[in-house]
């Protein structure tokens, strides 16, 4: 799959903007454990969750009611950015106390790959919010405009 289908096809269908996948790709990569396609895999799960989960359906809704979504902040979590949607829903997975259940609900919530997260969501929303930090320290996001050239640059060379 060339570069660009991976970075801005997947920021297009997740209705971000390529920066904010760069920030999220970065904490669930280097914060989470995830390869940089697992981590793919999950954000697109993830965000299709809460989409699903705002119109009051799908697999993983009674997971978010269960850590305490309603149906007015399920609502309000859709239109967040994606690094918004993580620390939020990080914080909440940080409350259940029993490792099995916190495991259970990241498994339903952000699809396979959730396993090696787990450590991860413990920390709650703040380890989530000092990992995008520590990307917006690193310069590694970076703007549409410089994703396309990048990508341009990427299909010429192979």
């Amino acid at each position: 799959m060339l570069f660009r289908s991976k970075i801005q096809d997947l920021a297009e269908s997740l209705n971000t903007s390529t920066n904010s996948l760069l920030k999220m790709q970065f904490v669930l990569q280097r914060g989470g454990g995830l390869g940089a396609d697992e981590a793919a895999e999950a954000m697109k799960t993830f965000s299709i969750n809460i989409s699903n989960a705002a119109n009051g359906i799908g697999k993983a809704l009674p997971t978010f009611e269960r850590l305490g979504f309603e149906a007015d902040t399920l609502a309000a979590l859709n239109l967040m950015k994606p690094s918004d949607q993580l620390r939020v829903v990080g914080e909440e997975l940080s409350k259940l106390q029993a490792p099995a259940d916190r495991l259970a609900a990241i498994v339903k919530i952000f699809g396979t790959g959730g396993d090696k997260m787990a450590a991860f969501f413990a920390g709650g929303g703040d380890a989530i919010q000092r990992m995008t930090e520590k990307a917006e320290r690193l310069e590694l996001a970076v703007s549409d405009i410089d994703a396309a050239g990048i990508a341009d640059l990427v299909e010429k060379t192979e």
